[in-house]
């Protein structure tokens, strides 16, 4: 839950609480790892990006890992 849109401490909602299991497959390509909604730090457009650099990928590929974060 989120109290006026503040996550942290005293919302009783704590970073790392709410880690959800993400499977990113493509081609030959699978990675796994958790991500926490509860940090408003994290944005999946700015890791896609990142990720897409890392494995110089096309640059097409941002938008279909950012959305796959989000689902």
């Amino acid at each position: 839950m989120v109290k006026d849109g503040v996550f942290g401490p005293g919302t009783g909602i704590a970073y790392g609480e709410h880690l959800v299991p993400i499977k990113l497959r493509f081609g030959s390509y699978l990675d796994e790892f958790d991500w926490d909604i509860t940090n408003p730090d994290n944005s999946p457009e700015e890791f896609a990006a990142g990720l897409v650099a890392d494995l110089d990928l096309a640059p097409q590929f941002k938008w279909p890992i950012a959305f796959e974060i989000r689902k």
